[in-house]
């Protein structure tokens, strides 16, 4: 039997999901320690279900709730990221529409770095050696040890 398409959320559903995500915050995204485990977690989203089903009126499980709100916040990710490009780019235009309640609420999980950036980071790059370099180092490394290679010398320029 093929399975159905669920229901999609309404306004009212993100806004109830949000909250009540929002309430248990600290169990729900809280990390997994001797005070708090998958059980835990399990009943805070079984509750956030119910109460989320009680305002649409249709049966929502955890698990697809768990990946709502994930999906949620990824696009909120997105739309905040673009509004900020949008901010920062010369020459005006129109203003950018408010955020919906839902966003607004969601808005409150995301740290400042998730939308903008690490300020004050440097980008460090990986170095993994191809043949190339490993004959450049190699030859640094000669250098160092103060053997001569006999490489041509540049000519020495007056008062040195």
């Amino acid at each position: 039997m093929a399975s159905q398409r669920c229901v999609v959320f309404s306004h009212e559903e993100k806004v109830a999901l949000v909250c009540e995500v929002a309430a248990r915050r600290d169990v729900i995204e809280g990390e997994l320690s001797s005070h708090l485990n998958h059980q835990m977690k399990d009943r805070a989203w079984a509750s956030v279900a119910e109460q989320v089903s009680l305002v649409s009126g249709h049966t929502r499980e955890a698990d697809k709730l768990r990946k709502k709100f994930t999906t949620m916040k990824s696009d909120l990710k997105k739309k905040l990221a673009r509004r900020k490009r949008e901010e920062n780019m010369t020459g005006g235009g129109p203003p950018l529409p408010p955020l919906e309640k839902d966003e607004e609420i969601l808005s409150q999980f995301l740290p400042d770095d998730a939308i903008s950036g690490v300020s004050n980071g440097c980008e460090t790059a990986t170095f993994a050696p191809g043949a190339d370099d490993v004959v450049a180092i190699s030859a640094l490394t000669t250098l160092a040890s103060g053997v001569d290679l006999n490489l041509p010398r540049l000519p020495s320029t007056p008062g040195n």
